[in-house]
């Protein structure tokens, strides 16, 4: 037979492959305490993050809508009018401001006036009109057809932005400055249009910029921002976003309610629902993040947006 001869290990050689195992399970045990301290502090943030949210919400104290039609008039005032106040974005003083600072002028920058349709529109004529008398080449953007609380007169004509239409004209608007889509039923279809139109308005004009006006009721602007945020892509050069609420005060919204501020109450306490339904993962639908919905101060923007405006109503 044959006897192999080998070469015995030499004992550094062993010492040697020792250390190194060593090391190696030293990186290992580092690398997992490093995964370990960076997964601790990712949820800290986050559960950091999430109690904010929910202690800004428990600030607002909004009563369930089967319990205000049992509220007495200051109760709803004073549980509701901070819910108002956070739903309108500042309202009007906030919106002058930042349409101060619109620069209209030049030919690669166009104004957009955006009315989607729904029961308030007409409140909204006279703000429309003054918009369009501040920004002369503005082009005035109407979309709604027939919707779950269409009015008898949108019904007649064929769809909201028609009615609206109708009212602008009687106001003193020229026809040739609208452009009217009846084919939604749902602010979220009318804010798609809108989208559409902006994407239609730059294409082949690489740097055409575009302002935005949207003309909404006071507690709704803050939905309408949400959902619109996300739809915008960065081929539409956004140059600012304003939200211009119509009413003022929580009075002037009873108004609009015939008095009955246990029936604005109602609205809006559905309006703050329908904000946090729409942002949270796993409904339907899912419009918006909670974060782009409140913000760490209430205020519409987070991550999640792809192309944040750069005035953006507060």
């Amino acid at each position: 037979g044959h006897v192999l001869i080998g070469r015995l290990p030499s004992p550094w050689g062993t010492l040697r492959s020792y250390h190194e195992r060593g090391r190696e399970r030293k990186q290992r045990s580092l690398y997992v305490i490093c995964c370990l301290v960076l997964a601790s502090l990712v949820a800290a943030f986050v559960g950091i993050h999430t109690k904010s949210q929910r202690k800004f919400l428990r600030k607002l104290e909004p009563p369930p809508r089967g319990e205000v039609a049992h509220m007495d008039t200051s109760q709803i005032v004073s549980s509701t009018e901070k819910v108002w106040s956070f739903l309108n974005l500042g309202g009007k003083k906030a919106a002058s401001k930042l349409l101060d600072a619109f620069d209209a002028s030049g030919p690669d920058h166009t104004v957009i006036i955006f009315v989607s349709g729904n029961w308030y529109d007409e409140h909204k004529v006279a703000e429309v009109v003054a918009l369009t008398q501040r920004f002369p080449d503005a082009i005035v953007l109407l979309t709604g057809g027939v919707g779950r609380l269409t009015n008898s007169r949108s019904i007649t004509l064929g769809g909201e932005s028609l009615h609206m239409r109708e009212l602008l004209i009687a106001a003193g608007v020229p026809a040739s400055r609208m452009v009217v889509y009846t084919g939604g039923r749902v602010t979220t279809h009318n804010l798609q249009l809108l989208v559409h139109f902006l994407k239609e308005t730059v294409e082949g004009r690489p740097k055409h910029r575009m302002s935005l006006v949207v003309v909404e009721e006071s507690y709704l602007c803050r939905r309408v921002l949400a959902t619109l945020l996300p739809l915008l892509g960065p081929e539409v050069d956004v140059k600012g976003v304003v939200t211009v609420p119509t009413t003022t005060s929580w009075q002037e919204l009873a108004a609009m309610h015939h008095g009955q501020e246990g029936a604005a109450a109602h609205y809006v306490v559905g309006e703050l629902e329908r904000l946090l339904q729409y942002s949270k993962p796993g409904n339907q639908p899912y419009l918006f993040s909670r974060t782009l919905a409140l913000g760490s101060t209430g205020h519409p923007a987070g991550p999640d947006v792809t192309h944040a405006p750069q005035a953006l109503a507060s």
